[in-house]
C-alpha cells in the first residue's frame, strides 16, 4: 500500500499513513485533537548503487583500524586531562 504524509491543521503533528488511494483520511489521529488533516508533499528519495572499492572484508578491516586510531587518540586526551 502507498504511504501518504499528513499534517494536522490544529496540532500541526505530521503522520505517515499507509492506505489505499481510494481511501480518505480526514481527522487527526491524536486522542485529544479534533483537527482536520491534509496531505503534505512527500520528500522523494532516490537510491543509487555505488561500486564498492575493495572487498567487504577490506572495508571492515579499514573501519576497525580507523576505530583503533580514534580510540588511541581519546585515551591520550584523557591521560593528558588527568595530569
Amino acid at each position: 500500500m502507498p504511504r501518504y504524509e499528513y499534517q494536522c491543521d490544529s496540532c500541526e503533528e505530521e503522520y505517515i499513513i499507509s492506505h489505499s488511494y481510494r481511501e480518505t483520511v480526514t481527522g487527526c489521529i491524536r486522542e485529544n485533537c479534533d483537527g482536520k488533516i491534509s496531505k503534505i508533499m512527500s520528500k522523494v528519495s532516490i537510491r543509487k548503487n555505488k561500486k564498492q572499492n575493495g572487498k567487504v572484508g577490506s572495508v571492515v578491516n579499514r573501519s576497525i583500524e580507523d576505530f583503533k586510531e580514534d580510540l588511541q587518540r581519546e585515551k591520550e586526551t584523557l591521560r593528558k586531562e588527568r595530569k
